[in-house]
């Protein structure tokens, strides 16, 4: 029960998380160009 807990948390947070990061990433890499 607290694992699903825990997990379900864990993708509630590091789908956005992933996608600001892939973001910044974008954004640095435009910055450089």
């Amino acid at each position: 029960m607290k694992t699903q807990q825990i997990s379900n948390w864990d993708k509630m947070v590091h789908a956005p998380f992933r996608k600001v990061v892939k973001f910044d990433l974008i954004c640095m890499a435009i910055g450089a160009v």
